[in-house]
């Protein structure tokens, strides 16, 4: 299906993070959680508790979901802002069950690829920017571009923290490129074993 001008255009012209303070407003405020939670239950026990660190979470959900997902979400949610949800037609409520359905799934799920890069890329601009401008700037642009993020709670491991913000600050530090891959060649080399690893038994884990 595709996507109307409007939300074509709050797509090009808002954040992530806007978007997610836009939609989580909008849950909260229409009353929404209740209706969402058979579908969603990790989404709804994340947003009704916490407050602003709940839409930057769902930021993070945001870029992570597929493009098609989102500009149908952005689709649905706009009428639904405009008009109400009693304007919603049967088939726009159960594609947005559907969305919300799949959001849920793919947080307990592993990353794919392009999930993962959209993530990194995110994360760079976040950490130079946001959380350590004081580095950026120390650094200059060239010496920079010798530094790559690391998450704490590596990227291929957030199903196991389906509602924690894998870009809050605490868990982005930058390290120096080949310090990274030497990090990755140790989880790397926990091979197969990793995939039975869960939240418990994380903090035996290498880090």
């Amino acid at each position: 299906m595709t996507t109307s001008r409007p939300s074509a255009r709050l797509a090009g012209v808002w954040s992530f993070e806007q978007l997610a303070y836009w939609y989580v407003g909008g849950f909260i405020a229409k009353g929404m959680l209740g209706a969402m939670e058979a579908v969603a239950p990790t989404v709804v026990s994340v947003l009704g508790r916490s407050g602003a660190k709940g839409a930057q979470w769902f930021r993070t959900v945001l870029i992570r979901t597929p493009a098609a997902e989102r500009e149908a979400l952005q689709r649905i949610w706009m009428k639904a802002e405009a008009e109400g949800l009693a304007a919603l037609e049967a088939g726009e409520q159960a594609e947005l069950r559907h969305i919300l359905a799949r959001v849920e799934k793919a947080l307990h799920e592993p990353l794919d690829r392009q999930a993962k890069k959209r993530l990194r890329q995110w994360a760079r601009r976040e950490y130079f920017e946001t959380v350590n401008p004081r580095l950026a700037r120390e650094l200059g642009p060239l010496r920079m571009e010798e530094y790559e993020i690391h998450h704490r709670v590596p990227l291929e491991y957030a199903r196991l923290f389906p509602r924690m913000d894998i870009h809050q600050g605490t868990n982005l530090v930058a390290v120096e490129r080949t310090v990274h891959r030497s990090i990755n060649r140790v989880w790397e080399s926990v091979g197969q074993q990793s995939q039975r690893l869960d939240s418990r038994r994380w903090r035996n884990s290498p880090g």
